[in-house]
């Protein structure tokens, strides 16, 4: 936060390299100071799903940011020109995130018991919901992008509420011990 931060003051171009620098020290980094730690293959895919899911959801909210309050007739299809260009990015990025999600998953419940019967599991479950709600807004609004018809603004804000919501749980997350580890 500092840096983005700093570098509104810098000049654009320079405040946006040290924000990327920043960036991937602080993805490359921080896995390995929680779950990851003690692995290298754990804090390489925590990596991964760092940057993936921070890329997504990341998008989300400027999205959201970006949609404004009272959006005029050419914010709307300029939002639906952005839909239209960022869900391929999104379905990738969501793609990638699943799939080392379940694989941290796996590592770290390692069963549909640990899932369901763990205070760690039942986080984890809170958490795909409100990823889940995330894919469904992005369909939905991806859905009305196709067909022609304006991003729905409250689709957008859901999504970007329940991006937070997924952040704030992933927290819990980082510092609950997880059933290996029981």
């Amino acid at each position: 936060v500092a840096v983005a931060l700093a570098s509104r003051r810098a000049r654009a171009a320079r405040g946006l390299v040290l924000y990327a620098v920043t960036l991937a020290a602080a993805i490359l980094v921080a896995p390995f100071l929680g779950h990851g730690a003690g692995s290298l293959w754990r804090g390489a895919l925590h990596s991964l799903h760092l940057a993936v899911t921070g890329a997504w959801l990341g998008t989300v909210v400027a999205l959201a940011l970006a949609s404004g309050r009272a959006p005029s007739a050419a914010r709307v299809h300029a939002l639906a020109a952005i839909i239209g260009r960022f869900s391929p990015w999104a379905l990738v990025c969501a793609a990638a995130a699943g799939a080392s999600g379940v694989v941290l998953a796996w590592w770290y419940v390692g069963s549909v018991d640990g899932l369901l019967e763990t205070f760690y599991g039942r986080l984890l479950l809170l958490k795909l919901a409100a990823v889940a709600a995330i894919g469904a807004c992005g369909f939905l609004n991806w859905q009305r992008a196709r067909r022609g018809h304006p991003p729905h603004r409250g689709l957008i804000t859901a999504e970007a509420a329940f991006a937070v919501a997924t952040l704030a749980v992933t927290a819990l997350l980082t510092e609950t011990e997880h059933p290996e580890a029981e």
